[in-house]
């Protein structure tokens, strides 16, 4: 059982592999896609006797069978082109013995891995889509010819997008309220250490380590950069409170989030306008962006336009998830705990 369980992680890896691309066998001729290069190179190889001899294109030059598919000549070239930049400018007849040896393994594996119908693995389906959207979607998008003209006409338009927005770093320190504790008593307990951070600020790392109750205790309640986009897990009203402070200035208590709150303004850092000449590249990956989302949606779109869907609303509303969804919020909540350091 052990060892058809690697087989299957083996006939996985190598189909992720083949269709994003790269080959994990170690043949330096195939760390690379058999796609889209020509062949007339190969009239210069030692021993090769024409690329198309007597006409014969090469994807009709049949070199091996494997079960009822074929290896054909192109397939062959593309890889041997591979090798032939990376040094191997001989490859005689044992080369290209070798090669197709590995080529053969290479079909091989795509057989047996569409018999064990490994392409209903996750990571596979996942490598299905995105080749397929790439060569849909993102390869158009790609070859979109963008000129200065078009990206300064789409800066002028979304200047905001571009800009660094006013930040302000935050500590928080952050009281429950629950069964054992009342808004009332957790007010005073905060108002407590309100009075405490005010005569020493220097102290807040210390007291929100030991007693704060939400993700940031374990980074001395720092929250990091907070600006009006918001932040992930960060509430409207801690938000709104965040942006409110000067430097150095303290909140009043304020409730929030199932709790009772105070902040504390680290650091502040005015808006930013970038100038056109500094972040021309982003402005290009933005503008690409948003066409190829764009164009994905309607693709999209227009395969569902063909296929046959059905949702049943009434099992998906009374799906219970409880025990998923639970599991879930908690892993989100390892990963904040061990986020690191926002970069300012």
């Amino acid at each position: 059982m052990q060892k058809r369980r690697w087989s299957v992680v083996f006939l996985v890896a190598m189909i992720v592999s083949f269709l994003m691309g790269r080959v994990t066998a170690p043949v330096p001729y195939l760390d690379a896609p058999f796609v889209g290069l020509t062949t007339s190179w190969m009239d210069n190889l030692p021993g090769w006797d024409g690329a198309e001899e007597e006409g014969t294109p090469l994807e009709e030059i049949l070199l091996a069978r494997v079960g009822d598919r074929a290896i054909y000549a192109d397939a062959f070239a593309t890889a041997a082109s591979h090798a032939v930049r990376r040094g191997n400018a001989s490859f005689d007849y044992d080369d290209r013995l070798e090669l197709l040896e590995e080529l053969i393994q290479r079909e091989l594996l795509w057989q047996e891995a569409m018999r064990d119908a490994a392409y209903e693995h996750p990571r596979v389906r996942e490598a299905l889509r995105n080749t397929l959207l790439r060569s849909r979607v993102y390869d158009q998008i790609q070859a979109d010819t963008l000129g200065e003209e078009d990206l300064r006409a789409y800066y002028e338009a979304h200047r905001e997008d571009f800009d660094l927005q006013e930040r302000v770093q935050v500590s928080r320190l952050f009281l429950a309220i629950h069964e054992t504790r009342t808004e009332e008593r957790a007010r005073e307990e905060m108002g407590r250490y309100r009075y405490q951070l005010l005569a020493n600020p220097s102290r807040f790392s210390e007291i929100a380590s030991a007693h704060s109750e939400d993700i940031y205790r374990r980074r001395g309640g720092d929250m990091g950069y907070l600006s009006a986009e918001g932040k992930k897990g960060v509430s409207e009203e801690v938000l709104r409170a965040a942006l409110e402070l000067n430097e150095g200035q303290f909140s009043e208590v304020f409730l929030a989030e199932g709790g009772v709150n105070l902040l504390h303004a680290v650091n502040r850092r005015e808006s930013v306008q970038r100038p056109f000449s500094q972040i021309q590249g982003a402005v290009l990956r933005k503008l690409k962006q948003e066409r190829y989302n764009k164009a994905m949606r309607s693709y999209v779109q227009a395969l569902r336009e063909e296929a046959d869907i059905a949702i049943e609303k009434s099992a998906l509303a009374d799906l219970d998830l409880t025990a998923q969804v639970g599991s879930v919020g908690e892993a989100v909540q390892m990963n904040e705990e061990n986020a690191g350091e926002d970069v300012p």
